[in-house]
């Protein structure tokens, strides 16, 4: 289930890095392959790659809010 621990299930470094390739070619987003030792479900995964999600959002939008200040002067 999403609770069960990657590693408890078998997962070992070599899957963990396949996995992140996975992640990073499904939805885009560069994960450490460290994060994946921190992160060991998929509740936890889901979780780090949605604060991931919000922080790249914010970056875009405060880079735009930079460039219609840039352009109103």
């Amino acid at each position: 289930g999403v609770e069960d621990n990657f590693f408890q299930l078998g997962g070992h470094s070599l899957m963990a890095a396949r996995l992140r390739v996975a992640i990073e070619t499904e939805f885009e987003r560069d994960i450490a392959l460290i994060d994946l030792f921190g992160h060991q479900t998929i509740a936890s995964l889901a979780s780090l790659i949605d604060q991931t999600e919000a922080q790249f959002a914010q970056d875009d939008v405060d880079w735009m809010a930079s460039l219609m200040d840039e352009m109103e002067e």
